[in-house]
């Protein structure tokens, strides 16, 4: 990760795909892609942690929010059965 952060530094341009709270408090521009959007038209929303943060129909919109406020995330990987996996987040207030 900070071979990438040194990138920035220089004047590059960085995307990150990222799932873990305390990496996307600290972008410049989330770009946040609804789950749903291989099965209907996708609904993007980006700015920053905090404008995304208080969109309520956003899933790390709502999380974003409570971790901006003092929250711990946690992200759990499980399996969905024939071969699938996912992941749910949780979040414990500080």
């Amino acid at each position: 990760m900070l071979d990438v952060l040194n990138l920035a530094d220089l004047g590059n341009t960085v995307l990150i795909i990222e799932h873990h709270m305390d990496v996307i408090k600290q972008a410049d521009l989330i770009v946040d892609l609804d789950p749903k959007a291989a099965k209907r038209r996708p609904h993007r929303r980006e700015g920053t942690p905090e404008q995304v943060s208080r969109v309520k129909k956003s899933y790390t919109g709502q999380i974003l929010a409570r971790v901006l406020n003092g929250a711990n995330a946690i992200t759990r990987t499980y399996s969905c059965g024939g071969g699938r996996r996912g992941e749910f987040r949780l979040v414990e207030d500080g």
